[in-house]
């Protein structure tokens, strides 16, 4: 099981003190007790219950939208043509599914980063140890 190192306080240096914690969504942050910085932890991914979480959003929400695809791609090319404004009437009244949709996509991407540099990290120590 991976077990990352612990991590160095970015302002002051010190290693003891600082304690992991999660944020809202989901990703590692990382407290310093002694001058109470805070950080992100690039070494923590998603726990599999926030991964599951974004999925079923990301998926979710895809699948609220689709109905709504065609007519807004219809509004978006029709009406491009003949009042530019109707662009950005299209995109406010879609923003909740279009924002949600690509935050989840966006925090799954970030977590898929993490775990890669996490196995590239695992195999160069196996091969430096074997």
């Amino acid at each position: 099981m991976y077990q990352p190192p612990k991590p160095r306080c970015n302002n002051c240096g010190n290693q003891e003190t600082v304690e992991r914690k999660r944020s809202f969504l989901g990703f590692g942050k990382c407290v310093c007790s002694i001058c109470e910085s805070k950080f992100a932890d690039p070494l923590v991914p998603l726990s599999k219950g926030y991964r599951i979480g974004y999925w079923v959003m990301a998926i979710g929400l895809t699948l609220a939208f689709l109905p709504k695809l065609p007519r807004f791609i219809g509004e978006v090319i029709g009406s491009v043509m003949y009042y530019p404004s109707a662009l950005l009437t299209t995109l406010i009244e879609q923003w909740p599914f279009l924002l949600f949709i690509t935050g989840a996509v966006i925090a799954l991407r970030k977590d898929a980063v993490i775990r890669k540099r996490i196995r590239l990290e695992e195999k160069a120590n196996a091969s430096v140890q074997g």
